[in-house]
């Protein structure tokens, strides 16, 4: 482990050239260079990495974005350094950012709040859609205050163009893409059209798709741990595929807005409907869980150029959802989640003041949080599993940035009020702080170094606070704590990056440091669901009462350290094409202090890409080798290692009659290897998809 002298001392002696002649000695007047704002990466494994002053942001858009579309947004990223998908069964796959999910990785649209359920369980699918995203961001360090001091794992922003800022090239253009993927025999279409005249732009865009249930190369329980856990084996098991996991797909959304010179303004609406499965759990008489959850968002949006003097832009965005997540159990109503909330943030980015340039801004958020069980589904006298909620968040954010010759800073805070008023018990208020600063030196043009530091504070949420009984979709037993305290955390982030015409390398170094840190774990209990209060033990091997694992929310202290590693070598660059080999890793290693592991994080990955690109082809075979984890949470079993060789493959026709055509085919888990994932609560019950192929075509004007 990477002790706090360690770092400290390396940081203090990369901090002490920053104000002296002497480091910069060898570099090239300060005059003669051109300041670095943005620097960006063309390395697969990376993606595009852009370093915002002090820390790199990864990046995907246009045909990089193309090749890496997936179902959810977790599997979308789970490529991406220091990335993981918290999957749920294919419907379900939550980003995890350096081991970080659920509140402490924000999910954005179009910096606003996707304000569904996600963070409040692992079953409850992020209401995003990937395939319509024109852009999406994974940003960390200073610039995530801005949208929220919970995003201690970063932000992940998906950038569309439902609300138009600028007219199109075009009267009209539109994109149609349909995809076949083997896996799930599952289609996917979708449709997005773009229209402007005079200072009036229209979008509109819509997707479908259907799966059938996931293939896998082996039986979908691991037995072995489950009889770990359990002390049996379990009583159904489905050999070749996944059980329950079929599902679809729908969603639409029609936007407009007004430009001219001064600015635009615009609005938009969205509906999406999701329909999926819960892998089953292995039990003979265990009932078919499946989740129907709808969402519809209302967005407007507004920028001005110059206001007044000090500003520069003037900008103000509100979202307005309305989400309802329904458990069926055996196609009976069971429980219902609904959340219904505001987003708003004004933020005006300031005219340079001397040096300083800068954003600062207000936001607020109003959530009513609520949960209905059906009559019949609890015991008697139990609660629903959550009480009504009331949950208002304000906060104040400044971010300022500011240069001087080869080195730029950043410094950002974030004072915010937040209040839960839950039915039936105290008034819980919390004033989270949070700062940052960065700074990035540019030694000269191959080589740049890179720190950060970071304090984020985060209140505790309502599922860790007042979670009270039996998740019939988690298929356990959830028991929050009302005592919990406010959490927070010490980050330090350290890289250095070089860029030339026969490599280019990133890596990063980062080490985090909690006190109070929240977490979900196993307590090896089993608890009988068909009595309440939910203390009474249940043999998981007794068919007279209705067994399962008691979950419940605490909090200790806990330190997280890691890297991310990338090395790009062009191998080949001739008139026949250019090869490249990517060789990249990750890592991310959490710890209680008081001894013990925090549970569901990563293993080290590493591993190989080699690409070709000319003209209109471009693919690329990537391998990557994924250690075991026996480093699982108390009662939580280890996953074993893997190798996973994906292949993918594009060939895009340009300007054919105004139109632009492309067909793309990916190869997936080409070895057909059993991949357990560490980070999934499923990891059990459901493996990773086996070998299987996508075939898609897009036609775009």
């Amino acid at each position: 482990m990477l002790r706090p002298s360690f770092f400290a001392s390396l940081c203090l002696s990369l901090c002490l050239p920053f104000g002296t002649e002497t480091a910069l000695a060898d570099v090239n007047d300060a005059n003669e260079m051109d300041t670095l704002d943005i620097v960006q990466v063309e390395a697969p494994a990376l993606n595009e990495v852009v370093l915002a002053n002090g820390q790199p942001q990864t990046t995907l858009s246009g045909d990089n974005l193309k090749k890496k579309i997936a179902d959810s947004l977790g599997s979308t990223l789970e490529q991406e350094a220091g990335m993981n998908n918290a999957s749920f069964g294919p419907g379900v796959g939550q980003p995890i950012v350096r081991g970080q999910g659920g509140p402490r990785v924000q999910v954005l649209q179009d910096s606003l709040s996707i304000l569904d359920a996600s963070q409040f369980s692992g079953d409850h699918a992020n209401a995003i859609e990937p395939v319509l995203a024109e852009r999406i961001e994974v940003l960390r360090g200073p610039a995530t205050l801005l949208y929220g001091g919970t995003a201690i794992g970063g932000a992940v922003n998906i950038i569309d163009n439902r609300v138009p800022m600028k007219m199109p090239d075009k009267p009209i253009t539109g994109t149609l893409a349909s995809r076949y993927i083997t896996m799930s025999n599952e289609t996917s279409n979708v449709l997005k059209l773009d229209a402007g005249k005079d200072k009036l732009a229209l979008h509109l865009d819509g997707f479908y798709r259907r799966n059938a249930n996931q293939t896998i190369p082996g039986y979908a329980i691991d037995q072995s741990a489950y009889q770990q856990t359990t002390g049996n084996l379990p009583d159904v098991n489905t050999y070749g595929y996944v059980g329950n996991t079929s599902g679809n797909a729908i969603g639409g959304t029609a936007g407009v807005s007004y430009i001219d010179d001064w600015g635009y303004a615009g609005l938009s609406y969205n509906n999406r409907n999701d329909y999926y499965g819960i892998p089953p759990r292995g039990g003979a008489g265990d009932p078919q869980v499946n989740i129907f959850q709808t969402m519809s968002r209302y967005t407007w949006k507004n920028e001005i150029n110059t206001p007044f003097e000090l500003a520069k832009k003037l900008s103000l965005r509100i979202a307005y959802n309305d989400y309802t997540h329904v458990e069926l159990d055996a196609n009976q109503l069971n429980t219902t989640f609904t959340n219904q909330g505001f987003d708003s943030r004004l933020e005006m980015e300031h005219q340079p003041l001397g040096p300083f340039t800068g954003t600062w801004g207000l936001q607020t958020q109003n959530n009513r949080f609520n949960v209905l069980s059906a009559p019949g589904t609890l015991p008697a006298g139990a609660p629903v599993i959550s009480p009504y909620s009331n949950i208002q968040n304000y906060a104040l954010f400044g971010i300022e940035k500011f240069d001087t010759g080869p080195v730029s800073y950043e410094a950002g805070l974030r004072v915010e009020g937040t209040s839960i008023n839950a039915q039936n018990n105290p008034i819980r208020t919390y004033i989270p702080f949070s700062a940052s600063a960065s700074a990035l030196w540019q030694v000269n043009d191959e080589h740049h170094v890179r720190l950060a530091a970071s304090r984020s504070q985060r209140a505790p949420q309502i599922q860790e606070l007042y979670f009270n009984g039996y998740h019939d979709a988690s298929g356990s037993v959830e028991l929050g704590s009302s005592n919990l305290n406010m959490e927070t955390s010490y980050n330090l982030d350290l890289g250095y990056q070089f860029k030339s015409d026969w490599a280019k390398a990133d890596i990063t170094l980062f080490q985090d440091w909690f006190n109070n840190y929240i977490y979900r774990y196993n307590t090896g209990v089993y608890a009988n669901t068909n009595v309440y209060p939910y203390n009474q033990p249940c043999d998981p091997n007794d068919p007279t009462c209705a067994a399962a694992p008691v979950y419940q929310y605490n909090q200790q202290n806990a330190t997280f350290m890691g890297f991310e590693a990338n090395l790009t070598l062009p191998v080949v660059k001739s008139q026949y094409g250019n090869v490249d080999l990517d060789l990249f890793s990750d890592f991310t290693r959490g710890r209680f202090v008081a001894g013990g592991n925090v549970p569901r994080m990563p293993p080290l990955r590493y591993g190989a890409q080699l690409g070709y690109s000319k003209d209109e082809y471009n693919m690329n075979l990537r391998l990557t080798r994924a250690n075991a984890q026996n480093l699982a949470g108390e009662y939580d079993t280890a996953t074993p290692g893997y190798l996973l060789l994906n292949f993918n493959a594009q060939y895009k026709v340009a300007n054919v009659g105004g139109f632009e055509f492309m067909v793309f085919a990916k190869g997936n888990n080409l070895l057909n290897q059993t991949i357990r994932n560490s980070v999934s609560f499923l990891r059990v019950w459901a493996p990773q998809p086996g070998l299987g192929g996508e075939l898609g075509v897009q036609i775009s004007y």
